[in-house]
């Protein structure tokens, strides 16, 4: 995939630059999911293009290289971004699932207890290890000034533990919990059966 990928990318890139054809940049990110019931694993890109027009170019070329062996059009989803921000913690988010539902469901209702397939994940990281799972392409991003900031010795902190009844930092003088999140069945699930 990431071969292709960077066969594509090259290819419109030249073809930019001998005037024939639109600059082709964007962002991508890659992901892998583990079917447990299916026993299958599901390798794919989440890109975000400047416009429909790239995003329709890329899907043609995309399915061309690919053959109809092995990309179809019904296997590929495209939407126009609504919301800038949720769809870039969306591109993301992460390489693979920690927690996968049993029964391979991507939506399944919040009640339904979710494993970690640690073999599964185990193939995922040696698949994805040393390709990076988030970058962009065809452009560069301006140079920024780092301000740098000198070291301070702090002479007044407050100390918190973990509480897992309450799912969160608390501190340990006042019981002020140290934010409004709390944490989920997830986690929790794992946490008590490393426990056992």
């Amino acid at each position: 995939m990431v071969d292709r990928f960077t066969r594509i990318k090259n290819k419109l890139r030249k073809r930019h630059q001998r005037n024939k054809g639109i600059k082709f940049y964007g962002i991508k990110s890659v992901e892998c999911n583990f079917n447990p019931k299916k026993r299958t694993y599901n390798p794919h890109f989440h890109f975000i293009f400047p416009s429909k027009e790239l995003a329709e170019l890329f899907m043609s070329e995309w399915l061309t290289m690919l053959g109809e062996k092995f990309a179809s059009y019904k296997g590929q989803h495209k939407r126009k971004v609504k919301d800038t921000e949720r769809d870039m913690i969306e591109i993301i988010k992460y390489g693979t699932k920690n927690f996968t539902n049993p029964e391979g469901k991507e939506r399944a209702n919040t009640n339904t207890t979710h494993f970690v397939y640690a073999s599964a994940m185990y193939n995922i990281f040696n698949a994805l290890k040393g390709h990076r799972l988030f970058e962009r392409f065809g452009f560069d991003l301006p140079k920024q000034e780092i301000e740098k900031i000198e070291p301070q010795q702090l002479n007044e902190y407050k100390e918190f533990e973990f509480d897992a009844e309450v799912g969160n930092w608390v501190d340990v003088k006042t019981d002020e919990e140290i934010s409004e999140l709390a944490i989920t069945q997830k986690p929790t699930f794992l946490i008590e059966t490393l426990h056992e």
